[in-house]
């Protein structure tokens, strides 16, 4: 299995590999298809077959993570990766978020505590970050009270940094029909 094309040249390429091409979609090598869900053209039944489905995996706007449980079983956290639990460590699955919403659940535990030197201290506000900002020296064993909730519970963008590519898969040599 052999192509040569324009300077390109691919040799012994598994049918269903997948590789990121940072070239324009229309410049995809013979033999090869864009990865955005589309059909596979009949002539590729061998890619078919692999797949299981007669589209290409649909890969715009995802990036790709290796199939199963790492090698350990654990991040560098000590937790398990939090995969679906139905993942057998077969190729194919999906998952992730554009967006992902924040839960009460998953905020860090946190209080904030104002103190203060006297209980004396009527109609003060508090301003600054240190002693030299506030209207009066802080003490942690008088505490005054605690802070309202912050935030405007908007979602947030999770995205790691990125550079976009096109993704092909390669196809086979194709039947002879």
């Amino acid at each position: 299995m052999s192509h040569h094309d324009e300077g390109l040249s691919f040799t012994q390429v598994p049918t269903g590999t997948i590789v990121a091409f940072a070239i324009n979609s229309k410049d995809i090598p013979p033999g090869w298809l864009l990865c955005d869900g589309g059909t596979i053209p009949p002539q590729y039944q061998g890619l078919i077959q692999a797949l299981g489905q007669s589209t290409t995996p649909n890969l715009c706007g995802r990036t790709l993570i290796g199939a199963g449980q790492g090698a350990n079983g654990t991040q560098s956290d000590g937790l398990d990766p939090q995969f679906p639990t139905n993942m057998d460590g077969s190729p194919g699955y999906t998952g992730g978020e554009w967006v992902h919403k924040l839960t009460a659940d998953e905020l860090a535990v946190h209080a904030h505590t104002i103190h203060g030197g006297d209980f004396g201290y009527h109609g003060r506000s508090f301003e600054g970050d240190d002693d030299n900002d506030c209207p009066f020296e802080t003490h942690p064993d008088h505490p005054l009270g605690g802070t309202d909730g912050a935030g405007k519970d908007v979602p947030h963008n999770t995205m790691q940094p990125y550079y976009t590519v096109n993704y092909i898969i390669y196809a086979g040599p194709g039947d002879a029909r």
